[in-house]
């Protein structure tokens, strides 16, 4: 093949899309798969599940002995704030994080955590102390926690959130309609 041959389509690029899937042109989407299209929300209730997922979000900034790993009555590891004795249960995401901060690796906290036997969870309970002990005190680290008791994310303090608010409404003002 000469790679100096130019290509030349035909018809329009994208023809494709529109002749094998129905198109949202009905909602006033001519150029958007409906089938995405179902999937979308407006800019309005994309702000409400924000302002919802805020309400439940409680973040806290705190150092390795504020936030300790330690078991349930009934013997389920989750990390406990000694501050407020409230117990917050990692998400695999935020157990992933733990687990790098510790430096303990993703393979054995994982299995450790899902497994039903309580010596298993209080494995992990050593595991996290002796991997976080090499932690400097003094730091603090961002600890994003849900008013459901489950540990989202173990951040570095100098973590900045990112305002979804303003990027929403400026989507909003920029693409009116828009979803």
């Amino acid at each position: 093949m000469n790679s100096n041959n130019v290509l030349v389509g035909s018809g329009k690029s994208g023809d494709f899309v529109h002749q094998g899937q129905q198109m949202g042109d009905k909602n006033g989407f001519k150029n958007v798969s409906k089938k995405w299209l179902e999937k979308c929300i407006s800019f309005d209730q994309g702000l409400e599940k924000l302002y919802a997922g805020r309400s439940q979000t409680a973040d806290f900034e705190g150092t390795t002995s504020q936030f300790r790993p330690s078991l349930t009555d009934t013997g389920r590891f989750v990390i406990r704030d000694q501050s407020s004795g409230r117990e917050f249960s990692p998400t695999p995401h935020a157990l992933s994080q733990l687990s790098r901060w510790a430096g303990v690796g993703n393979f054995l906290p994982s299995k450790l955590f899902n497994s039903q036997d309580i010596q298993d969870h209080e494995t992990l309970v050593r595991v996290f102390e002796n991997g976080l002990r090499h932690i400097d005190d003094s730091k603090d680290l961002f600890w994003r926690c849900r008013q459901d008791g489950t540990l989202r994310a173990v951040l570095s303090n100098r973590y900045m959130e990112v305002d979804n608010e303003w990027y929403l409404k400026t989507l909003k003002e920029i693409i009116p309609g828009g979803m």
